[in-house]
């Protein structure tokens, strides 16, 4: 859908008039620059899809602000779901690890491990079922790299699980 030239206009306006606050709602919820970058982009995009509704608010600052707060909430959703996947693949390899009842720190896990080129091998290898010389095809690796990636993202998962564990 292509906005009209009033409704350009329009968003550019909000757009420069909200887009610092957005992001510095965003940081403070997140603790993670890029991320917080990424919901105001998506929370902009929701606007010009639903463009007429946002003009014909009575708040459209608040309305953008409610729409950030639920991009943010799927967000810690998404990555909630993320970990909880990783914990079961991990105590599905013989980790002797249990899952804990209490929240992990996502950002640090998120950061450290998920967005990790070794993450995303592990993930082909575990979750998608490649073997190994496919994944090591594809990404233009050696077998043997391949296999130091993976064996390198297990045990970084398992000692994040020992420390949380200790930290009991």
């Amino acid at each position: 859908m292509a906005l009209t030239n009033d409704q350009q206009i329009y968003l550019d306006a909000i757009y420069h008039e909200m887009a610092a606050s957005l992001a510095r709602y965003a940081l403070a919820n997140l603790k993670n620059e890029s991320a917080a970058e990424e919901v105001v982009q998506d929370t902009f995009r929701i606007a010009c899809i639903k463009i007429e509704e946002l003009m014909r608010s009575e708040n459209p600052n608040g309305w953008l602000f409610l729409v950030l707060k639920h991009v943010i909430g799927d967000k810690q959703r998404a990555e909630k779901r993320n970990i909880r996947l990783l914990y079961t693949l991990f105590s599905m390899q013989s980790t002797g690890i249990h899952s804990p009842e209490q929240e992990l720190d996502l950002r640090v896990l998120y950061e450290d491990l998920v967005q990790s080129e070794d993450f995303q091998i592990l993930e082909q290898y575990y979750l998608l079922q490649k073997n190994m010389r496919q994944i090591a095809s594809e990404k233009g690796i050696t077998l043997e790299a391949c296999k130091k990636r993976i064996q390198r993202a297990r045990m970084r998962m398992k000692q994040y699980m020992r420390d949380l564990h200790r930290n009991e």
